[in-house]
């Protein structure tokens, strides 16, 4: 009853990235996932990756660890991510030409928590979007 409490697996930290905010047609994105594992080592987790409708997948898959695939639309991982470490997945995906409205792509990744249960992570941009700045103004007392 007394004494340390078991380190369990946290993947609470983990992220999802995209390269830009605002995509063209035919613009090519960098996806970046990273899994972070703040307490125990975890061992066999999985992670799908649909991709949404409006990109193509367009290569250049890379993991620090474990076995990344892409096939049928979906990127997958497996592997084990070590207690207090972490793994980093990154793939290209393509803004499809025929994308020519305003819309926010939403893309999805679903994995493993190491407790039994599931987490997701998502990262957007948006395609055909403009860009607007608008000058800071100091107002002097």
């Amino acid at each position: 009853v007394y004494g340390p409490r078991p380190l369990l697996p946290d993947l609470s930290q983990s992220t999802k990235q995209v390269s830009q905010p605002l995509a063209a047609p035919g613009q090519t994105l960098t996806y970046t996932l990273t899994l972070r594992n703040s307490g125990a080592a975890v061992l066999g987790i999985h992670l799908t990756d649909a991709l949404p409708a409006e990109v193509t997948y367009s290569g250049s898959l890379s993991a620090t660890s474990g076995s990344a695939n892409y096939a049928g639309g979906a990127l997958t991982w497996s592997g084990d991510i070590p207690s207090l470490g972490q793994v980093t997945i990154r793939f290209d995906a393509t803004l499809k030409a025929q994308i020519t409205t305003a819309q926010v792509v939403i893309n999805t990744a679903v994995f493993d928590d190491g407790r039994g249960g599931t987490l997701q992570r998502t990262a957007s941009f948006i395609a055909n979007g403009k860009a607007v700045y608008l000058p800071a103004v100091k107002k002097q007392p």
